[in-house]
């Protein structure tokens, strides 16, 4: 499969056998013009062009991507991470707190739902209160 070149718009893009991942850009098109040293150009749908050329395409940025982060470098992630991620500054730590007992509310085995609600509502109104003495 070397030396594939596949059209994007005006934009053509390399993909050989050195390079097993190609990013596309999201396309209005459902179609894709490809082109190789021995089939020639032809039309390839994107959902088959995506599958036959073990492709990967970006998603499109989100509408409120201030919410969206990037984790791909993480293998797991937990409360911690989510909040230096999206660089959660609090030094008394009650935000941290209220948003571990909001993730997991009523799974961790000896807190029902309510009472982790409650306890993470009780935090921020400390925490409130702490910014306003």
């Amino acid at each position: 499969m070397s030396g594939v070149s596949i059209e994007i718009g005006s934009e053509w893009v390399e993909k050989n056998d050195k390079n097993s991942l190609v990013i596309l850009r999201e396309s209005k098109k459902d179609n894709f013009k490809i082109k190789t040293g021995k089939e020639g150009e032809c039309y390839i749908s994107r959902a088959n062009l995506l599958a036959h050329y073990n492709l990967k395409a970006n998603s499109p940025k989100p509408k409120h991507s201030h919410y969206h982060k990037d984790v791909s470098q993480y293998d797991t992630i937990d409360v911690y991470a989510v909040c230096k991620i999206f660089d959660v500054k609090d030094t008394s730590g009650c935000i941290q707190h209220a948003i571990k007992k909001l993730l997991v509310t009523g799974k961790r085995g000896h807190k029902d739902r309510q009472t982790d609600i409650q306890n993470a509502i009780d935090t921020l109104n400390r925490l409130l209160e702490l910014e306003h003495d």
